[in-house]
């Protein structure tokens, strides 16, 4: 996915500004618009990917979905230079998500910041913001072991602006695992026993020993908005 552009100085001045919205799905050297004097700040963790390997004879569990945190006005001066870094989703096998986060001083001092998941666990909300909210943890499998149609279970759901993520189901001996719902923005984690990935903050859905190779699906990638007053 492509990095969006570095944000020029654009906007009012005093009481003109109007107060407007930038999205980010990757990481960004951006600048605070002229006028602008706050922000509202929404992050979401990248998802980690579904448990298991090509080679395994059991199926894998789901991804944590990423956690989210907010912060309203958060204050800003126009012109400062912010560093954006969006997490980027854990690998399909069981790979960590990772911190999604906005930064000021060339990184040295954190605004806003939220986990990813890590393993079959969801994002935790020991991350930076007012409100925080749990990712979603994945889903697990079966208890029978070796069994030939033995399914994935689901990632984890995202957490988003108003709630914490689902939780993904478990996998059985005849169906894969369901991924768990994300809360907007975040995304929905992934079916069990599938290579699509998850969306924004979405957990990798674990892998399955019904396909030859199957060993799951990446984690989503993380997601920050942010709103400038």
């Amino acid at each position: 996915m492509p990095t969006p552009p570095i944000l020029q100085l654009h906007g009012g001045t005093g009481s003109s500004f109007a107060a407007y919205t930038d999205t980010f799905t990757g990481s960004a050297a951006i600048n605070v618009p002229l006028g602008a004097t706050s922000a509202d700040v929404l992050c979401i963790g990248s998802g980690s990917g579904g448990n298991g390997t090509a080679a395994t004879t059991s199926a894998g569990t789901g991804g944590g979905g990423g956690s989210s945190s907010l912060s309203n006005a958060v204050p800003v001066t126009a012109g400062e230079a912010l560093t954006v870094t969006i997490g980027v989703g854990g690998t399909a096998g069981g790979g960590n998500g990772a911190l999604t986060r906005l930064l000021r001083n060339a990184g040295s001092v954190t605004l806003v910041s939220a986990n990813g998941g890590v393993g079959n666990a969801g994002g935790t909300t020991t991350g930076v913001g007012t409100t925080k909210r749990l990712g979603g943890n994945g889903g697990g499998v079966s208890s029978a072991s070796g069994t030939a149609n033995r399914w994935g279970g689901g990632g984890g759901g995202a957490a988003g602006l108003t709630a914490a993520g689902g939780v993904g189901s478990n996998g059985t001996n005849s169906a894969p695992g369901n991924g768990g719902t994300g809360n907007a923005p975040g995304s929905n984690g992934a079916a069990g026993s599938q290579s699509i990935p998850s969306l924004y903050g979405g957990g990798g859905g674990g892998s399955s020993n019904q396909f030859e190779g199957s060993q799951g699906s990446p984690g989503g990638g993380g997601y920050m908005t942010i709103t400038w007053h």
